[in-house]
Parts: structure tokens; C-alpha cells; sequence
């Protein structure tokens, strides 16, 4: 691993939890016994921590814009919102609520966000992920979309729901700016405060 991945940050490793993670040879056919291993660093082989858990059956929202919009099959754009709901279990549901254009405060402002909150329960997850539309210098200052970001994980949290932050990827020229690294490096900071997890 160190001679193929020289630079990697972490390795991880499925396999079925009866058997353990260097000598797993089968195939799993679900997750239902899978656990999954990270390496943080290849200094080692030793597995520093389990990262994987089966949760319970829950309604996942996605709470975005135009890149995780679940567009239709037909249409030459494809967020990823659109491969996310079959990489879901059984019994669980994907409720994408993305809206393409959208910032941070557009969407809170929005009849999206007040139609989520009805179908909140108790055990359900919120992946959010807001930032390209944002990082215009016509939009917002970052402390603005770290309050509402904020804003959002709270109100998850205080119902039952947990929070998850998506950083955006780099892509077009906008994504590229000073602003986007900085409304990014932001949600480590949310992160932090609201002990969220945060996905970069």
C-alpha cells in the first residue's frame, strides 16, 4: 500500500466482521455484518479505529444545490445526489431536497427547507452542502454562511436529526476562488463548535 498510495492520508478496508480485516477473502453480499477499518496512516498496519456502524432504518434529506441535485436519468447533468440513494440500504429513504442555484440562505429561506422540517423524525440524518453559489463576491461575507450554516445544524440537532457537512469539490472557476477555499475551511470550524461530522 505505502509503494501504490505514497500519499495517502488514510486507507480503508471493508470486510465481514466474523473474519477481521487482513484475512478476509469473501465476498459480502450486504453490509449487514461488514465493518469497515481506517488506517489514518500507512506507517502502520494496525487498524486505528472501526469506522463503520448499521445504523438503524432512517429518512436521509439532502439539503443542497445544483450538485447535488437528483436531476432525471434522461438529462445530460447528474449531481450526486442522483448515485447516492442506491448506495443506501434497504429501509431507508433518500429525500433530496437540493435546489440548483441555491445558497446557504436561499434555502433556509425557502419552502424546501420549511416542507423538511415537517418530515423530520427523531433518528433521521441531514447531509448539508452549500458553497459554490455562495463564494460570489455578490453574495454573503463568510462569517454570514457560517451563521447559517450553523443555523442549520442546530435546528437539525435540537430535532433528533443528525447533521452531516459535505464539503463542495473544486471544479469551476468559481470553486476556485479565495472565498470557496475559505467558506470550506469554515465548516471545519462548525464542525468543530457543534461536534458535527464533516465529510471533505
Amino acid at each position: 500500500c505505502k509503494a501504490v498510495l505514497p500519499r495517502a492520508k488514510a486507507l480503508f478496508v471493508v470486510t465481514d466482521s466474523t473474519v477481521g480485516p487482513l484475512y478476509a477473502q469473501r465476498v459480502l453480499d450486504s453490509l449487514e455484518n461488514a465493518v469497515i477499518y481506517c488506517w489514518d496512516g500507512l506507517e502502520t498496519m494496525n487498524p486505528q479505529r472501526r469506522v463503520y456502524k448499521n445504523v438503524p432504518d432512517a429518512q436521509i434529506f439532502l439539503a443542497g444545490d445544483s450538485t447535488c441535485v437528483d436531476y432525471s436519468s434522461s438529462s445530460a447533468i447528474q449531481g450526486w445526489g442522483s448515485f447516492f440513494e442506491p448506495m443506501v440500504k434497504t429501509g431507508s429513504a433518500v429525500i433530496n431536497e437540493a435546489v440548483g442555484g441555491a445558497t446557504i440562505g436561499s434555502f433556509l429561506e425557502g419552502s424546501r427547507y420549511t416542507d423538511m422540517k415537517e418530515k423530520w423524525q427523531s433518528g433521521d440524518y441531514l447531509l448539508i452542502a452549500f458553497g459554490i453559489n455562495d463564494s460570489g463576491v455578490d453574495k454573503p461575507s463568510v462569517q454570514e454562511y457560517k451563521e447559517k450554516v450553523t443555523r442549520l445544524v442546530q435546528e437539525a440537532k435540537a430535532a433528533g436529526v443528525t447533521p452531516v457537512l459535505i464539503k463542495e469539490q473544486h471544479g469551476a472557476a468559481y470553486s476556485k476562488s479565495e472565498k470557496f477555499a475559505s467558506l470550506m475551511a469554515a465548516l471545519d470550524e462548525i464542525a468543530a463548535a457543534e461536534q458535527t461530522a464533516v465529510v471533505d
